[in-house]
C-alpha cells in the first residue's frame, strides 16, 4: 500500500533484502503501538523495494525521491545502508541531501551489515524492528546504544524529534 502523499508519510529506502526486513520490522511494530485513532497513521509509511547497495541508495535517490520530495513537502524519507564499518559512508550519503531536505531526510544502518546485528544479539528482524520502532516511540534507546547502531545516535535524534509529532504521537 502506498502512502498519502498530501498527508506526512514516511519513505524508507534499504539497500538490500536484509534492511528491507528491518525496515518492515520496524513499521510494523510502530503500527502495532498506535491506538485506534493512529492506526491509520500506519499507512502514512512505506518500505520501498531495495536497489542493491548503498551506492544504488545514493542513486536512486538522486534520480528519482529528490524531484517528488520537492513536489511533496510532507514527505520524509529514510536511507537505511549498511555503514560496512566505513566512517566516512554518512557524510558521504549526507553530500548528497540537498540542503532544502537535509531536516526530512535521514540515513541510518547497522556499522557493518545486519546479518551481523541478527546473529550478534541473538533476535530475528521483527524482534529487532519492532524494538527499534518501540524506542523511538518511547524515547528509550537500549537496542540503538548496542555497538552496531550507536554510530546513529545523532541521527535517530533528529529522526526522533522530526517524526516523533507526526507519526509516534
Amino acid at each position: 500500500m502506498s502512502a498519502d502523499q498530501y498527508k506526512p508519510h514516511l519513505l524508507l529506502l534499504p539497500e538490500d533484502k536484509a534492511n528491507r526486513d528491518l525496515a518492515n520490522r520496524f513499521l510494523l511494530g510502530i503500527a502495532n503501538g498506535f491506538s485506534p485513532e493512529g492506526a491509520s497513521r500506519a499507512r502514512q509509511f512505506q518500505v520501498l523495494g531495495f536497489p542493491g547497495g548503498w551506492g544504488k541508495v545514493v542513486e536512486e535517490f538522486g534520480e528519482t525521491h529528490i524531484a517528488s520530495m520537492n513536489r511533496f513537502p510532507l514527505r520524509y524519507m529514510i536511507l537505511l545502508i549498511d555503514f560496512d564499518e566505513q566512517k566516512a559512508r554518512l557524510e558521504t550519503l549526507q553530500k548528497n541531501i540537498p540542503d532544502e531536505l537535509k531536516d526530512r531526510v535521514f540515513v541510518i544502518g547497522v556499522w557493518s551489515e545486519p546479518e551481523k546485528l541478527k546473529s550478534g544479539i541473538g533476535f530475528s528482524y521483527e524482534v529487532i524492528g519492532t524494538a527499534l520502532a518501540k524506542e523511538c516511540r518511547d524515547n528509550a534507546f537500549n537496542l540503538w546504544n548496542h555497538e552496531l547502531l550507536k554510530h546513529n545516535a545523532d541521527e535517530v535524534e533528529r529522526m526522533r524529534v522530526a517524526l516523533k509529532p507526526l507519526f509516534f504521537a
